[in-house]
């Protein structure tokens, strides 16, 4: 029995040596190897239960091991892909979908292209700060469900999604879009208000707002007497909704101001100067019985990208729009005669325009540098000193058989075409370009 109990084992062990140089290989294989434990089982108890635990061993460290080289990420390590940091997003993670947020960007490119991927996983959100210190755009992914209401450190940048443009504060706008919510309104108690009364205006003028509500419904009726003007508000508005009965949005109310949405009531008549020069502003719908908007009331309004202004507007002053460098199109008022100096200067998104019929004279608008197509009227008489100056994509211009004196034009580096009226009297410092022959 001892002899037989011997040379079994040995049969087991020379068994498994086998197997081991084998390599597994095939089918003929695991059979062998399956006989080999069946007879271990028959023969010797002991040796069957060590030779169990060692399988049992092996396929345990088999799994852990496939565990630890897995593509899970682990939560809050950050990764490097390139220029990209990157984090599980685990806001949005599940068992088998791990998208990730971009904590941020090390490279230096003026324009930044997000992809929608990175090493394989889908970016959907981005941190605050991701971008530090210097001034870019940013291309963002389709596949974005969140971003940070403060995406850049110490800088002034554009970010572009699906083909809309949000500048600075505006990224507010994108993400309760992505979020699927809208401002909070609240109505504050008139105690977060200074006002007078103006006795030229006949009623309430509001001088500022102490509160410290980012959305804010303002009031119709203080002490009894109606509001009719606003004439300085708070920097820290970022939406406002203007009740009726207000006829005008006075010098600077908005000035500055983290605005990026308002609701104009159909009384108003008037925007006076610098109104909304500086702001957030991201689109403007200007009310039917405003007649003016005083001088620079958009200037420098980077995010606007879309205006709308009722035709019988009388007066539009200098400066108005200079420096809205999103704004991508814009239908001027029929009932203007004269476009004041640098109107439109700096609208570097604008790609076509058509001055109305009606308007007779243009002053200074330059540095529209991705200007193609000027329309200009019959009713124009004359342009005025550099007027549509550095508008380097401008290819070639129709001028009006009523225009009288031209300058202008210059650095208009692809303009290689002019057609000029019969009834031109004076032109001086025109087309200076190396383009036309």
């Amino acid at each position: 029995m001892n002899n037989l109990k011997k040379t079994t084992i040995a049969a087991l062990l020379a068994a498994t040596v086998l197997l081991s140089a084998c390599g597994n290989n095939g089918n003929t294989t695991q059979t062998t190897q399956s006989a080999a434990t069946t007879t271990a089982a028959t023969t010797v108890n002991n040796e069957t239960t060590e030779t169990t635990t060692a399988a049992e061993t092996t396929q345990v460290t088999a799994e852990t091991t496939i565990e630890d080289t897995s593509t899970k990420l682990v939560e809050d390590e950050v990764y490097t892909s390139g220029d990209f940091e990157y984090m599980l997003d685990t806001a949005n993670a599940l068992d088998d979908y791990q998208p990730i947020t971009i904590k941020r960007y090390t490279g230096s490119d003026k324009v930044i292209t997000i992809p929608e991927e990175i090493d394989g996983y889908t970016v959907d959100n981005i941190n605050k700060n991701a971008i530090e210190g210097y001034e870019c755009t940013v291309e963002l992914p389709d596949s974005l469900k969140d971003i940070s209401a403060e995406p850049f450190d110490g800088s002034d940048n554009t970010m572009i999604y699906k083909g809309e443009t949000y500048w600075d504060t505006g990224i507010i706008l994108l993400k309760m879009m992505l979020n699927g919510t809208d401002f909070d309104v609240v109505e504050p108690p008139i105690k977060d208000f200074e006002y007078r009364y103006d006795s030229d205006l006949d009623g309430i003028a509001i001088t500022r707002y102490k509160g410290k509500e980012e959305a804010i419904r303002f009031p119709a009726e203080i002490d009894g007497e109606p509001v009719i003007a606003l004439l300085s508000t708070s920097d820290e508005i970022k939406y406002a909704e203007i009740p009726e009965g207000i006829k005008v949005i006075g010098d600077r109310a908005f000035n500055d101001s983290d605005l990026v949405k308002i609701s104009l009531p159909e009384s108003l008549e008037r925007i006076e100067d610098y109104a909304f020069s500086g702001s957030k502003i991201r689109s403007m719908t200007i009310p039917e019985n405003v007649t003016e908007i005083g001088h620079g009331a958009f200037l420098q309004a980077r995010g606007l990208i879309s205006v709308e202004m009722p035709d019988h507007m009388t007066r539009m002053g200098m400066l108005v729009f200079e420096g809205c460098s999103a704004l991508k199109s814009i239908k001027l008022p029929t009932g203007i005669e004269k476009l004041e100096k640098d109107v439109l200067s700096g609208c570097t998104s604008l790609t076509e325009l058509t001055i109305p019929e009606g308007v007779k004279e243009i002053g200074s608008i330059k540095g529209l540098d991705n200007l193609k197509t000027i329309n200009l009227p019959d009713s124009l008489e004359k342009l005025g000193d550099f007027a549509f100056d550095s508008c380097p994509s401008l290819k070639n211009v129709v001028l009006p058989s009523n225009l009288k004196c031209l300058t202008g034009f210059y650095g208009c580096d692809s303009l290689t075409e002019i057609v000029l009226p019969d009834g031109l009297e004076t032109i001086y410092d025109a087309f200076i370009t190396p383009a036309i022959k």
